[in-house]
This record gives C-alpha cells, sequence and structure tokens, in this order.
C-alpha cells in the first residue's frame, strides 16, 4: 500500500515518463496511472504536488519549439519541436484520464484548461489534435449541468472571433457536446445547432468543415434508428436549406416511426421544421406543420420540446392565419397536439391570443385560424 510519502517521487516519476517517453503506449500508461493514483490520494493531490500546474506547462510548451541556440542543426531543431509535441500529447492524454476517473470533481479543474484545450484543436502536429479529440470528449461526458452553463458562453464567444482558428476550435468542441450526458445533451443542444447550422455558411473552409463535422457528431449519438438513418438527408437540409428542406420535410413524413425521439434528434429536426414553416409554399408550410403536430407523441420526455417552443410556435402562429383553408386547419391540430402533449401550463398566452384575434376586427381569415386553433386546443 502506497503511502503519502512516497506519492511526490511516484507522481515525479509518472509525470516524466508522461512527458519523455518515446513511446505512446508508455505514455498513455503513464496517463491512467497519474489518474489512479490521483483517485486514490484524493483530489487535493492535484494542487498540494503541481500536478495541474506541470500539465498547463506541458500544454504551452508549444514555445520551445523554437529553437534559440546560435546555430542550431536540422536535427535539433526537429528533435526539440518533437519533445514539445510530446510533452503537449502527454498533457492532453493525463487531462482526458483524469476526467474519466475523476468526474465531476475534477470540473473546476476543466473550467481553467479550456482556453488550451481549445487551442490545441489546431495544434500542427497531427498527435495533439487528436490527444485534444479524445481529451474533449472525456471532459464533455463527464460535465454537470453547471459545468455546461460555465463552459458554453466561452465557446460560443468564440464563434463570434475574427481569427478561424479560434472559431475552428470553438466549433470542434461545441461538437464535441454531443458526448455529454443525456440531460445535459437536452440542455444544450437547441443552443449549439443553430450555431453550428450558421458556420456552415463561413468565409474560411476549414470552419465550414468543422461545422459538418460537428452536426455529424450530433447525428452520431441519435438513438433513435429512424432518425439515425436520415442523419445525411437531415445534414443536407441543414446545409443547404434552399434546396433541400422540402426535400427533407417529405422524407420525414414518409417515415413510419416505431421508436420514440431522443434530444439529439429533435436538435436536427426543429431547425428544418423551423424553416418549413417559414416558407412561401403553402405545401411546405403544411408539412412543416404536420411534423409539428406529431414530434409531442414521439418525443422521449415532452420537456425536451420546451427550449425549442418559443422557435416554433411563433411560426405555427403565423400558419395559423394563412389564406388556404387546409393549410389553417394543419397548424390548428398542430397547436392541439403540442397543448394536449406538453401541458396548457407551457402554453399561458396562447389562448389569451386567441380569444383576441377571434374578437378582433381584423380580417375573416385571422378570426377563422384563431377560431380552428381554438377549437383544438381547448376541445
Amino acid at each position: 500500500m502506497l503511502k503519502q510519502e512516497d506519492a511526490s517521487v511516484l507522481f515525479s516519476r509518472l509525470l516524466d515518463q508522461l512527458m519523455k517517453s518515446d513511446k505512446y503506449g508508455e505514455r498513455r500508461g503513464a496517463a491512467f496511472g497519474l489518474a489512479g493514483v490521483v483517485k486514490g490520494f484524493g483530489i487535493s493531490c492535484l494542487k498540494k504536488h503541481g500536478i495541474v500546474t506541470v500539465l498547463r506547462e506541458g500544454l504551452v510548451d508549444r514555445n520551445k519549439d523554437v529553437v534559440k541556440d546560435d546555430e542550431p542543426s536540422i536535427f535539433e531543431t526537429r528533435k526539440k519541436a518533437w519533445n514539445s509535441a510530446r510533452c503537449r500529447e502527454g498533457a492532453l492524454l493525463a487531462f482526458e484520464c483524469l476526467c474519466e476517473k475523476l468526474g465531476r470533481l475534477f470540473e473546476p479543474y476543466v473550467i481553467q484548461m479550456l482556453p488550451l484545450l481549445l487551442v490545441s484543436f489546431s495544434d500542427q502536429v497531427i498527435a495533439v489534435r487528436e490527444a485534444a479529440e479524445c481529451a474533449a470528449r472525456a471532459m464533455m461526458s463527464q460535465l454537470s449541468a453547471q459545468g455546461v452553463k460555465l463552459v458554453l458562453p466561452s465557446l460560443l464567444k468564440g464563434l463570434e472571433d475574427k481569427a478561424w482558428r479560434t472559431k475552428q476550435s470553438s466549433v470542434q468542441l461545441l461538437g464535441a457536446m454531443a458526448y455529454c450526458a443525456p440531460q445535459q445533451l437536452s440542455q444544450c443542444l437547441p443552443r449549439i445547432v443553430p450555431k453550428l447550422t450558421e458556420v456552415l455558411t463561413d468565409t474560411h473552409p476549414k470552419v465550414q468543415s468543422a461545422g459538418q463535422t460537428a452536426l455529424q457528431q450530433v447525428g452520431g449519438v441519435i438513438k433513435n434508428p429512424e432518425i439515425s438513418s436520415l442523419v445525411p438527408t437531415l445534414l443536407m437540409g441543414l446545409t443547404d436549406p434552399n434546396d433541400y428542406t422540402k426535400y427533407s420535410l417529405d422524407i420525414l413524413l414518409q417515415t413510419t416511426f416505431v421508436n420514440t425521439i431522443d434530444a439529439p434528434s429533435l436538435a436536427l429536426l426543429v431547425p428544418i421544421v423551423h424553416r418549413g414553416l417559414r416558407e412561401r409554399s403553402a405545401d411546405t408550410k403544411k408539412k412543416a406543420s404536420q411534423i409539428v403536430g406529431n414530434m409531442c407523441s414521439l418525443v422521449t420526455e415532452p420537456k425536451d420540446m420546451i427550449p425549442y417552443i418559443g422557435l416554433l410556435l411563433p411560426e405555427v402562429k403565423k400558419v395559423l392565419v394563412d389564406p388556404i383553408p387546409e393549410v389553417r386547419s394543419v397548424a390548428a391540430r398542430a397547436l392541439g397536439s403540442l397543448v394536449k402533449g406538453m401541458g396548457e401550463e407551457n402554453f399561458p398566452d396562447l389562448v389569451p391570443w386567441l380569444l383576441d384575434t377571434l374578437k378582433s376586427d381584423s380580417s375573416n381569415v385571422e378570426r377563422s385560424g384563431a377560431a380552428q386553433g381554438l377549437s383544438e386546443v381547448r376541445f
């Protein structure tokens, strides 16, 4: 059994192997060993033995790639650059293992290390970039609801940065959020997917490519087999809405659903349906309204739909007063399904709005739509 007095020597040996070993297997083993020993001695040893400081220094070791000798040989320059890359990779391997082994206990350090993790996504060395992706997946899988709230604003802010590398890194980390626990996933995806959709039109091709990959990651964690098979179609609808919105809606309506829809499925479906509700074509609006009406009966948890009410309800209201009677009828049924499926308490302003529209001096079309909507909601 290890004693506290042996900890310093053991940590020193593991960190040395982690950062300097020539063999990937040894560095990987040292990362696992480090995480296991930290868990054994307790989270306090991270600060006591300066472990996080060593890992942080390893991640910023990039600066050591520039050799400042008077006239270094090419061999020496490459060797020092490789040693520096090994340090960065080793630090990320440790970060991944600590996240997995310590779980939410390690979360305060995750917030501290996030800026360095972002930089690692655009590292020049492939092995470091791959280690960053694995570390990000491990980090996201362990984040609590509070952790998601702390991490998400920084990543969303990174999307507005002028530097394309920062944008690309933020997109990649947002994509890694697909590996969050289910409860956190349903909380963060409604904010993430619209932002990822926006970067698909970014001026830089690598940012666009990162957005595509991130959306594929979201699609990759969908558990509903029917939606899972439609992910390529849905991604086309998100990538090129002008050409593929109607096609995506047609495919969705033709699909027979046997299984319930999970949060990642909704995250890909709702932007396409929202776009369909805003189309000029009466046929497209009708199809989008049908899907809105079907959603509540298919979701795993009705509460998963709550983040999307503010997005969908205003558009369904507009379709409810469409000049074409058949379109109004479908929108009215969609409203009725939403209220019955999720409860009237989630739509506090809907009935008053319907009554006001019904009594107003507006056109017969609007009053007719309000009457149809009210009959579906209340009866």
